[in-house]
């Protein structure tokens, strides 16, 4: 990923210890650290945060030549002892510095490294296997999504392209490692020769924005939901010349947010990318030129160097202009598979090269792809099929919302905001819905539920709302 580099040259820059590694002590620690697991390849779990240690644990793993595994260090144990015991890796980095004892069956090793002897039935990971991302990184799920090194490698190379990063261009990670779009920030900048600053805080830390302006940091990546929270510490009023570009993904921001920050980018001299990907395409599909923003306004972009996008109808595949369907994806980035146990970790690519997205989706006569929802969106209300996608963009003006659906009743989950407001929209919501008030129910929440990742947590919604009113 960064062995192209071997100088002086600014690789990693740690906020808790103030130290810097260059591009050649990176390579020299990576490959001690790598010594250590020299070996048949095997599976390597990867417990992980926002830290040095975490990112040469990983980079090592990689450079090891193990199926890497990235979890979140804060995985519930009872979810994380099942995943041990489903595909029952030979190492684990554990980033969790109050552990004192290995996980059973395995011995300490070092730098808290652990690892255990492979059973000689096992099944040796395929020799093409390069990692493993959670399809659900804070339930738990077994269900993995399996990445050649060709995967991995083709879509950082169209992403430093298609974001046009440079040597000078200096990232954060204020997006989780383990998660699809952090790690390909932190893949994308080594693979170009840039630099990266590892910070464990968050936007609404200072912290944050110290570390921000001592390192200079000159990209910033986010979720729709980091957006929103850079609207409420003031990102626009901040004094950040050196930040030159912003990047989003993981999911579809609301019109109203992207002009602001895409004028807001503009007037500074800078440039705002708009994305859209999915870990089973390591991970990133399309993106937004910025010189094109203008004109292309709620797109999620063409398909990064390399990939075709198409669209799926009940007639066929097609890429006719304004045609609504499933959208699909044809690229090397797509993934070998997915993996549900540890044998799934021996297959080879069981895929191919298109991926059916489940997104709903249309291109426009230059083939730029606009999203129109998920078909698992979807809810009922009274026979009627409703876009909770939708719900949410209709509720944009109240700030951060969530929306959820349950026999025959639609919920909507708020951060506080003024009552008035939020019941004129519910009123408002019911009838442009054709449904009855009273099927809709708004809930007040102090601060939405999100996963580790910065998205929406759906799942802990779902567990909650039930049918109350």
């Amino acid at each position: 990923m960064f062995a192209a580099f071997a100088d002086d040259r600014v690789a990693l820059i740690d906020t808790a210890s103030e130290r810097t590694i260059s591009y050649r002590g990176l390579n020299e620690e990576v490959q001690a650290i790598a010594a250590t697991f020299a070996g048949p390849k095997s599976v390597f779990f990867l417990f992980v945060r926002n830290t040095m240690n975490s990112v040469l644990a990983y980079l090592a793993a990689l450079e090891a030549g193990h199926a890497v595994v990235l979890l979140d260090h804060g995985l519930k144990r009872e979810f994380a002892l099942e995943l041990l015991g489903i595909y029952r890796p030979e190492y684990i980095y554990l980033d969790a510095p109050e552990v004192q004892a290995p996980p059973p069956g395995y011995l300490s090793m070092s730098m808290q490294f652990y690892g255990r002897q492979r059973d000689g039935d096992e099944v040796a990971p395929h020799r093409d296997l390069m990692m493993l991302l959670s399809t659900s990184g804070s339930t738990g799920s077994p269900k993995f999504v399996r990445l050649s090194r060709e995967n991995v490698t083709d879509n950082a190379s169209a992403i430093v392209g298609s974001l046009r990063i440079g040597r000078a261009d200096r990232a954060i990670t204020n997006l989780p490692l383990h998660y699809s779009y952090g790690m390909s920030v932190l893949n994308s900048h080594l693979m170009a020769g840039a630099s990266v600053v590892v910070s464990d805080a968050s936007v609404l830390e200072a912290r944050f924005w110290d570390a921000l302006r001592k390192h200079e940091v000159t990209s910033l990546a986010g979720v729709p939901y980091t957006y929103q929270m850079l609207e409420r510490v003031g990102f626009a009023s901040m004094d950040l010349p050196q930040v030159r570009k912003m990047t989003q993904a993981g999911g579809k921001m609301y019109e109203g947010l992207v002009r602001r920050f895409n004028d807001l980018m503009v007037a500074r001299g800078g440039e705002l990318y708009v994305m859209y990907g999915q870990a089973e395409a390591s991970p990133r599909i399309s993106c937004v030129p910025p010189e094109r923003f203008a004109e292309k306004i709620g797109s999620a972009g063409i398909a990064l160097p390399g990939g075709t996008l198409a669209i799926r109808t009940p007639e066929g595949i097609t890429t006719a202009p304004n045609v609504e369907g499933e959208v699909i994806y044809s690229g090397r980035n797509v993934m070998m598979g997915y993996a549900e146990k540890r044998s799934d970790t021996g297959l080879g690519d069981t895929y191919g090269d298109t991926l059916f997205t489940g997104d709903l989706g249309y291109l426009d006569g230059e083939r730029f792809l606009y999203l129109v929802g998920r078909s698992k969106r979807i809810t009922k209300l009274f026979g009627l099929r409703v876009s909770l996608d939708d719900v949410e963009r209709m509720l944009s003006r109240l700030g951060a919302v969530a929306a959820v659906g349950s026999a025959d009743r639609l919920h909507v989950y708020h951060e506080p905001s003024d009552v008035k407001t939020a019941e004129a929209a519910r009123k408002q919501l019911a009838r442009d819905l054709q449904v009855p008030v009273d099927a809709v129910a708004f809930h007040v929440l102090e601060k939405l539920p999100t996963m580790s990742n910065g998205k929406i947590d759906y799942q802990a919604l779902d567990a909650t709302h039930g049918d109350r009113a």
